[in-house]
């Protein structure tokens, strides 16, 4: 058993093998603190993720004194979710089936009885919201190794280039993992047959069909079950994907009410609704969301006297115009770029008063990527387990605004108190960003010339990077392991390098576990910054350890105690 450290938000424990994660896992539940907010099962390893950098030595030492305890090992069946058991029907039907017989040398039959034959245990969830990672439940560890593969002879490997499109409720098999796809995604896993049991509902409790230590059994389908349910599912997995976001906000309660609202004339490149995010749903493979930079969000949301976390607008690269339909007090922060109120500018970074009929205009950003737009009484959505925030790489809340839709604006009794005035959040980057990174939990994947090049050399940001990760060109970074990594949580900020050396920083809506080694990872103060780099920006890292400043909390606080004053209820 290894400690391993993870940046300044977490720590990443290494077991044996993945009974000894769900042992762990369960004890650790057992006497979690608050500020322990996420604990993520994996392969071989199980992540621990606090609230904040100021909460890590105490999670440290909470860590050290639950693995030191006495007593004997927990017993996984007796201490996962209540034990939970299902059967899953499934139609043996799938595209890859007989591909799969001639890759064990076997016949499709004896596939099928294999797959049926085998008792399932649910080790993990990632990739996607619902999507667990399946192991005989008699296997004592990860199915990499031929030794582990708990005796089921269905160990297959991926395919060479993954489909753009795996249907919903797709059962499939790879690297000696069984899985059901819960919604439609790419995939590379082999397809070997289809279900309609359905995997993951978020307006459920659990939203999840499974979890971590749960057991499945699959059994052959009767050959009248409907398709209803898998046709169904067909859409992202968010229930407001698709919709208009103000559609399910009106409806909640709002009938006859007079609705402050905006209707969007012109939605940009990409306009989201964001919140503070869905951080401690992890462990069902649902990623933490929320604003990229989260200063300049807290900036806009103070500036107009809502509460931390209030859902607002995050607008990419400006050409978002609205229409007010009442007076409506606003603050745009973030990116710099022209803002007009009726065609007149207006600065940015401060409170300001749309009239009834207005329109607001953010032009192209001139430096940053990212705008954030707040109204008075926050953006009404409905929120999809416990977030109104939109996660583009799960489908899970509302899609991106389209132009025509509608917004409604929630009300509140603060008034203006003192004149308004400017309050300048942390500028956007301009030239070679600058960012802090501490040593990821596989640096030692990496020689010393790799840490170097990482740390000396200028990298340059890509035209792909988007919400889910920022991706860098410049020297690719050599391993001195070149064995498969088993699957683990990831954090945001880590830098994850592919075969191909140029690594990623995974950024708010990245998948929850990951196979590629983490060479380090972003202090947590900094990540803000990486929100706002634009497309062929330079970014240089720097030691971790230096301190500078009070860190991200302590900005935000002092932002709210400077505009606190500004407003009276």
């Amino acid at each position: 058993m290894r400690v391993l450290p993870d940046g300044d938000r977490a720590l990443l424990v290494e077991l044996a093998d993945n009974a000894a994660v769900l042992r762990l896992r369960a004890r650790l539940q057992a006497r979690r603190p608050d500020a322990v907010v996420d604990l993520v099962p994996a392969a071989r390893t199980l992540l621990v993720i606090v609230a904040t950098p100021a909460d890590l030595p105490g999670a440290r030492t909470w860590l050290a004194g639950v693995l030191g305890s006495a007593g004997p090992e927990v017993d996984v069946s007796a201490t996962t979710d209540a034990g939970r058991e299902i059967s899953v029907p499934v139609r043996y039907d799938g595209p890859d089936l007989a591909d799969v017989a001639a890759e064990l040398g076997v016949d499709v039959d004896e596939v099928i009885a294999r797959h049926t034959g085998t008792v399932w245990r649910v080790g993990f969830m990632g990739f996607a919201p619902g999507f667990g990672y399946l192991l005989p439940a008699d296997a004592a560890g990860s199915p990499d190794a031929e030794s582990a593969s708990g005796g089921h002879g269905l160990t297959v490997r991926r395919l060479p280039t993954p489909r753009t499109r795996v249907r919903p409720g797709s059962v499939a098999l790879a690297d000696g993992f069984s899985a059901v796809y819960p919604a439609a995604s790419p995939g590379g896993w082999r397809l070997i047959g289809s279900t309609d049991h359905p995997m993951w509902d978020a307006g459920a409790q659990p939203p999840a069909a499974v979890g971590p230590g749960d057991t499945v059994r699959f059994v052959v389908a009767a050959a009248a079950t409907s398709t209803d349910t898998a046709t169904a599912t067909e859409a992202p997995i968010g229930p407001l994907a698709g919709a208009s976001p103000v559609t399910r906000a009106t409806a909640a309660g709002r009938a006859g009410a007079a609705v402050r609202k905006l209707t969007v004339l012109q939605a940009g490149p990409q306009t989201l609704i964001q919140d503070a995010g869905r951080a401690g749903q992890a462990d069902l493979g649902v990623s933490p969301a929320g604003a990229l930079d989260r200063h300049a969000a807290a900036v806009a949301t103070a500036l107009v006297g809502n509460d931390p976390g209030t859902p607002l607008l995050e607008v990419l690269q400006g050409g978002l115009q609205l229409r007010a339909h009442a007076e409506l007090l606003c603050a745009v922060t973030g990116a710099d770029g022209p803002v007009r109120v009726n065609a007149e500018p207006v600065s940015a970074n401060r409170s300001l008063t749309i009239p009834a009929g207005g329109l607001l205009d953010i032009g192209p950003a001139v430096t940053g990527m990212r705008y954030y737009l707040a109204f008075q009484g926050g953006i009404e959505a409905t929120p999809v387990l416990g977030s109104a925030s939109a996660d583009l790489l799960s489908g899970l809340g509302p899609r991106p605004l389209a132009t025509g839709d509608e917004l409604a604006v929630g009300r509140t009794r603060l008034t203006l108190a003192r004149p308004r005035r400017p309050l300048r959040p942390r500028p956007a980057e301009e030239g070679d960003a600058v960012v802090r990174v501490r040593p990821g939990p596989r640096r030692d994947w990496f020689d010393d010339a790799a840490w170097q090049a990482l740390m000396d050399e200028r990298w340059t940001v890509t035209g792909d990077s988007n919400r889910v990760g920022t991706r860098l060109d410049g020297p690719a970074l050599t391993r001195v392991r070149e064995d498969e990594l088993p699957s683990e949580g990831m954090v945001t900020g880590s830098l994850q390098v592919p075969p191909s050396g140029l690594p990623t920083i995974f950024l708010a809506d990245h998948p929850v576990t990951g196979g590629y080694p983490v060479i380090a990872v972003v202090v947590d103060a900094d990540l803000d910054v990486l929100a706002q780099l634009r497309p062929g920006q330079g970014l240089r890292f720097t030691d971790g350890a230096l301190r500078v400043g009070a860190g991200l909390q302590g900005s935000v606080n002092r932002i709210e105690r400077a505009v606190g004053s500004l407003f009276r209820r």
